[in-house]
């Protein structure tokens, strides 16, 4: 077996293993080597829902070994956010509107609507494939969080986006560095007064790993 058969075969292997986590059918991905540089990106998603990696760069960036989750993040953008195009239109829409709301003006929003809409589905995708993978007990997603914020891997901003999702999204169950899981004491007499039925609990928050309600 050739070294590129080899590597078509690890491919298709995370490809199928992507699928299998959201549950669809979307035909292979496109190996397009040298465009990621001009796209941005070493994987990408397109309509019609299609997805291209360039396996140069994501070696060069460190993440082969994850082509799973990145196949999956990818994937997420055709099965959760923004799914259709219509959708991604309006969160486009939503973030011009919020950008002017904010006082900026119209030479400041070019580029800058589509840009946050992306990066609003990206943390959609993201925490929602790390809660699927924390169940299966395989925090794939971290790990590459991990390696894709180290120490002069990625700019700075780049760096501090990675560490972000990192901390947004796992902090309960596979804590970062300086990032430790707070507990409150119990308060004995709230306690007796929800079980005398004098008050009602408090709906229970999620913790920093956990799911919100909206996306389920």
């Amino acid at each position: 077996m050739t070294a590129s058969s080899r590597r078509r075969d690890g491919v298709d292997t995370a490809w199928q293993r992507a699928l299998r986590l959201w549950r669809v059918r979307l035909r292979p991905p496109q190996i397009r080597n040298g465009l990621g540089a001009t796209v941005g990106s070493f994987a990408w998603f397109s309509f019609p829902p299609e997805v291209s990696i360039d396996l140069d760069l994501a070696r060069d960036e460190g993440v082969a070994g994850f082509l799973e989750t990145v196949f999956a993040h990818e994937i997420g953008h055709h099965v959760l956010a923004p799914s259709t195009r219509i959708d991604s239109l309006k969160i486009t829409h939503q973030m011009a509107r919020g950008l002017t709301a904010a006082g900026l003006g119209h030479d400041a929003l070019s580029g800058y609507p589509a840009l946050l809409s992306n990066v609003w589905c990206d943390i959609l995708i993201n925490n929602r494939i790390a809660e699927i993978q924390r169940r299966g007990g395989r925090p794939e997603m971290v790990a590459m969080w991990r390696t894709l914020s180290r120490e002069g891997s990625a700019p700075r901003l780049g760096s501090y986006w990675w560490s972000s999702c990192e901390v947004t999204s796992c902090c309960g169950r596979y804590p970062p560095a300086g990032c430790a899981r707070r507990t409150r004491p119990r308060n004995p007499h709230r306690t007796r007064a929800i079980r005398t039925g004098a008050i009602r609990p408090r709906p229970p928050t999620p913790s920093p790993g956990q799911c919100p309600r909206s996306w389920t």
